[in-house]
């Protein structure tokens, strides 16, 4: 929310940021660890002092930290990489190599748009059928 978007998307270089932002902001390891806990890959220990065990007993809320930081994450690299995509008409380029990298960044963008979308739908959407709600497919850059 601090930075200046006509600042960014100015350059190929700075737009290439944005992307490789996206990609750290991907929830792969909090997915991991959330399917983990709902599967039986995990053994507790005699040590272990709760954590997880909510989630590995099926008696959790929809307000776990497990699964709301796959929500976020998820979502937090979806907004970056439509920043890119909105934005992506003002990125100047000049070279025919930031051309190609333009380009490169968009196919990036719109890959990583939806793989975050697949991980969501497939966190936190019923099995399929036409009519269930599922999960909102963003394609702005509003965080809210």
């Amino acid at each position: 929310d601090g930075v200046i978007e006509e600042n960014v998307f100015r350059t190929v270089k700075n737009s290439e940021q944005v992307v490789l932002g996206a990609y750290s902001r991907m929830p792969m390891g909090a997915n991991i660890y959330a399917q983990s806990l709902l599967t039986d890959e995990l053994k507790f220990n005699q040590q272990n002092n709760g954590q997880g065990k909510e989630v590995h007993s099926w008696t959790f809320t929809s307000g776990a930290d497990e699964f709301s930081s796959v929500w976020y994450g998820a979502y937090g690299s979806i907004s970056s990489a439509n920043k890119l995509l909105i934005n992506f008409d003002k990125i100047q380029a000049t070279t025919q190599a930031d051309i190609d990298l333009k380009n490169q960044l968009k196919g990036e963008a719109l890959a990583l748009r939806a793989f975050n979308h697949f991980l969501l739908v497939r966190s936190f959407s019923p099995k399929y059928n036409p009519s269930a709600l599922g999960i909102p497919y963003v394609t702005s850059d509003d965080i809210y």
